[in-house]
């Protein structure tokens, strides 16, 4: 019996940057925000506006709402990124986009090992239709109320609610298949030899929110070419969430 297990993150602090521009290497943050969310509700936040030492400009002034009059005065990143470290410890940090921006941002000023998820690539990774993969767009998809777009906080709220919506959408069309998929293809390879799947059953049975899940694959019948995976996935109670039936097709060459 092949085994594999997935962890699903149900504590996280969410976060979103302000700034004045795209580039992490050139331009400067001048809002940070996060959402401290413990067993899939928000329960702490932090907000603070961030002097960049340089102009605001009036194209992400009137995308923002934030001016140069409103940062003067405001802590500059010396001062406001300790205080967000010690907000966000070493939690995992949830943000849309946050891989390939903010946290590219935050490295210029300290190094971040927190472990990341990523809104955006999860939606890209379900390939439903969204109309698009902005936080506005997965917003409209979900009926998510985002107020006050493009400030930190807001965001952080809105990409809080949309991951909600996602990870159960995953966890429905993608987590369970991916998990039964690969414990299959172990199950599958017991003897030795290189399979690929050729088709599969599913029935989804319950959702979870958080926790260990196990997948067990069992080999129903073994042929020539064809072997028959039926896999469970259940979670850290051993209730069942999820069955299938894999048909795997041989791949390696004959002896």
């Amino acid at each position: 019996m092949a085994v594999f297990k997935e962890f699903i993150r149900d504590s996280y602090v969410v976060v979103d940057l302000e700034t004045t521009g795209l580039s992490p290497f050139y331009d400067k943050i001048i809002e940070i925000a996060a959402v401290k969310v413990t067993d899939g509700k928000p329960a702490e936040t932090f907000s603070t506006l961030v002097d960049p030492k340089t102009r605001i400009s009036s194209e992400i002034t009137a995308l923002t709402g934030i001016s140069n009059n409103m940062v003067k005065g405001a802590p500059d990143i010396s001062k406001a990124m300790p205080e967000f470290l010690k907000f966000a410890g070493d939690s995992a940090l949830l943000g849309h986009n946050i891989i390939r921006f903010d946290l590219r941002f935050l490295q210029n000023y300290a190094p971040m090992e927190n472990y990341c998820i990523d809104t955006l690539n999860l939606a890209q990774h379900l390939k439903a239709d969204f109309g698009g993969f902005s936080l506005t767009a997965l917003c409209g998809h979900y009926g998510v109320i985002n107020d006050n777009a493009h400030r930190a906080l807001s965001d952080c709220l809105a990409t809080h609610e949309v991951y909600l919506r996602l990870k159960d959408e995953y966890m429905k069309n993608g987590a369970f298949f991916t998990m039964a998929d690969c414990c299959a293809g172990l199950t599958a390879r017991s003897d030795g030899r290189q399979y690929v799947t050729q088709n599969a059953s599913v029935n989804f049975i319950h959702n979870v929110k958080a926790g260990h899940l196990t997948a067990r694959g069992r080999t129903v019948s073994r042929r020539r070419h064809i072997c028959v995976v039926a896999v469970e996935i259940t979670d850290e109670t051993d209730t069942l969430l999820f069955s299938s039936t894999f048909s795997m097709y041989c791949i390696s060459a004959e002896g």
